[in-house]
Order: C-alpha cells, then sequence, then structure tokens
C-alpha cells in the first residue's frame, strides 16, 4: 500500500514536469495540447531582386587570322596567348612567285610608259604638219589611236603591279588590332593557302567583354510592360543593375550594361537574344569562359517569404495559412522568376497583404489542424 502511494503521488509530479519542459513548443488550449510554430506576416515592401542568366563570353573583336596567298610559313614572330599591338607582323609566307611578278609587273610599267611618251611625242609632231596640210588627217587619227592604246596598257600594268603588291603584303599577316593571339596549329615550313581548313590563329580584342544570353518570351513580354514603350534598352540600362558571377562564385569587379538586344525570338526556343558588355581593363575574362549573368531589378510593394516556408507538390509550390484562431491550410502560391536572395522568394499571386504564414517545420504540419503562433 506504501508503494501504491508514492506511483500515485509521483505520477502527477512526472506530467507537470513534461508540460513545463514543453512550454516554449507547446500550448493548451480548451484541453488540447498545440504545437507552437514561427508565423510570417506577410507586408509587402521595397526589394532589389535578381535572375541569373548562363551566358557565353567572347571578346568585343573576336576573328580568325587567315592565309590570302599559297605559300610555306617562313616566320612565326608571336606565341600562342600572346598579346599584340596594331599593325604587329605576326607571320611571314615565302612566296617568291609574287616577288618576281610584282618585278615583272614594275618592269612592264617602265617600258610602257617609254611607249607612251613615244606615242604622245608621235601626236605632236603630226599635229602642226596635219594643220599646215602636209599631213593628211587620218595620220593624226592614227597618232591619237596609238596613244590612247598606250595609255591603256599602261593602266592594265599598274593595276598588275597592283594586285602584285597586295600579294606581296598578304605574305606578311599583321594584327588588324590590337589583342591576343589563339592556339597556333601551324609551325615554321607548314604549307597554308586561302583555302586552308584551319586558320592560321585566331585575334581576340577583349578589352571589353560581349556577354550573350537569352530570355524567353515572358520575361521579355514582362520588360516591355515595364519599359511602358520606351526604348527596352534605354530601360535596362536606366533601371537594371548588371553583375557577372564567375564560375567560382565570386562576381567580376566591374558592372555591364545592355547594349543589344535581338530583333527575332527564335522560332525553335521560344527566346529572344541579349547582349551585355563589360570593361576588361585587367584582360582578366577571355573568349570562350563560361560564367552567369545576374540582372539586379528593384520591385516595389514585393510580398516576400521565406524559402523554407515553401514546400513542393506536383511540380507546385505551397504554403500554410494560419488564420486569426490558429487553423492551418495549404494555399499554391505562384513564385517570380526573380529572387531577392537565395532565402526568400518574391509571391506573384497567392497570398495578400496581412496574411500569416507557417515560416519554417513545416514537416510536421498537418492541413485542417490548430498551432499555437508565434510571431517571427
Amino acid at each position: 500500500m506504501a508503494n501504491q502511494s508514492i506511483i500515485k503521488l509521483f505520477v502527477p509530479c512526472i506530467l507537470a514536469a513534461t508540460l513545463a519542459c514543453n512550454n516554449s513548443q507547446q500550448h493548451v488550449q480548451d484541453g488540447v495540447l498545440l504545437e507552437e510554430y514561427p508565423v510570417y506576416t506577410l507586408t509587402p515592401q521595397a526589394t532589389t531582386v535578381y535572375t541569373d542568366f548562363p551566358v557565353s563570353l567572347q571578346g568585343v573583336q573576336d576573328i580568325e587570322l587567315r592565309a590570302k596567298v599559297n605559300g610555306f610559313i617562313d616566320d612565326i614572330f608571336v606565341d600562342e596567348g600572346q598579346y599584340v599591338t596594331k599593325g604587329q607582323l605576326l607571320f611571314r609566307i615565302f612566296a617568291p612567285e609574287y616577288q618576281e611578278e610584282l618585278a615583272r609587273s614594275s618592269a612592264a610599267i617602265k617600258s610602257m610608259e617609254a611607249e607612251l611618251a613615244d606615242a604622245q611625242l608621235l601626236v605632236d609632231r603630226t599635229k602642226p604638219l596635219v594643220d599646215e596640210g602636209i599631213m593628211g588627217k587620218y595620220e593624226l587619227e592614227s597618232a591619237l589611236q596609238n596613244l590612247a592604246n598606250r595609255n591603256a596598257q599602261l593602266s592594265q600594268a599598274k593595276a598588275i603591279k597592283n594586285t602584285a603588291s597586295a600579294n606581296v603584303a598578304y605574305s606578311q599577316i599583321r594584327a588588324p588590332f590590337a589583342g591576343f593571339i589563339g592556339l597556333i596549329p601551324y609551325k615554321t615550313g607548314s604549307l597554308v593557302s586561302s583555302s586552308s581548313i584551319e586558320p592560321l590563329s585566331h585575334l581576340s580584342d577583349i578589352s571589353k567583354i560581349h556577354a550573350y544570353f537569352s530570355i524567353n518570351e515572358k520575361q521579355f513580354t514582362r520588360l516591355l510592360h515595364e519599359a511602358k514603350n520606351k526604348s527596352l534598352v534605354d530601360h535596362l540600362q536606366q533601371h537594371a543593375e548588371i553583375a557577372l558571377i564567375l564560375p567560382d562564385g565570386n562576381q567580376f569587379d566591374q558592372k555591364g550594361k545592355i547594349d543589344m538586344i535581338g530583333g527575332q525570338v527564335d522560332p525553335k526556343t521560344g527566346s529572344i537574344h541579349l547582349r551585355a558588355v563589360f570593361q576588361n581593363p585587367d584582360g582578366m575574362m577571355r573568349s570562350g569562359n563560361s560564367a552567369t549573368l545576374r540582372m539586379y531589378e528593384k520591385v516595389q510593394e514585393a510580398i516576400l517569404i521565406p524559402q523554407r516556408a515553401t514546400y513542393e507538390l506536383q511540380g507546385k509550390k505551397y504554403v500554410y495559412k494560419v488564420d486569426n484562431e490558429g487553423l492551418v491550410s495549404s494555399a499554391p502560391v505562384s513564385i517570380m522568376d526573380k529572387t531577392p536572395s537565395t532565402e526568400y522568394f518574391i509571391v506573384s499571386s497567392g497570398l495578400q497583404r496581412g496574411e500569416k504564414i507557417i515560416a519554417e517545420g513545416l514537416a510536421n504540419v498537418k492541413e485542417g489542424t490548430k498551432i499555437k503562433a508565434v510571431n517571427k
């Protein structure tokens, strides 16, 4: 009997201690033990959001360096990856036939000039004699025709020389602008021509970098509405901040701007192409680099919810709303494709100002249950 009395006294003590320990997470209402959950009250606010786009990077000028004449590579004056200045000699092609053609055309011009001088002298001698009636007009016309022929032959010889000079010049490949040399697949002595499959190399001007990316029709239409019939490029330059996220997660130290929007929607992908330009003073970014373009925009009256306050079901996002009585109900929400951070979403539909949602701990929440709401 003594033992039974001790047990009867001890059990209420255990229950009281248990309730005291759970007081921070549970609440008794009308005899029902309610779980406590942090609740987030929706208040529209101004925020900055961003959208990420994969981009391909190219220099402001990227060209192939190709031979325009046939011949063997005589000299390679640069190395792969080297920075070169405009006009710098890069390759020399050994093509002696063009030098010979230039010499022949130069000699032909001198010969033609001498013949032209003789033809002019003949005209000068014949004209006075014709005027005096000593010679007939036929002789003058013949002399004039001969002079015209010599002039035409001289012009033709000069054209041949110009072509020869151009071919000789083409045997020396110079940089058309300053930039970085790409890979050089040829060695000294290699035979090259204008029809060679591979170029001699590539040249990239990376003083500025172009970042090419695409947006879908829905995003494009939204931007057009935001621009309000103004130039979309001007609108984005004024209202969007453009950043470049590097593969290691760091942000490139130069800000960019949108400078081109494509004029057509790609019928295969339903996307439209845009281009952003970044200054690249240190040459850190190179053609072919991969990166992520991040477009920041300001949004007024945005309804933000914690990302951990959502759950996904059959491809749709849901939240748990809480009414004034603490009753829980699930609600589908639409999320903007832009996000202010890695912690929050912006709701485009499904929730309104002043409503409350469970902020975290959704794993144990059930539809239709009551909770003790704790403002977060």
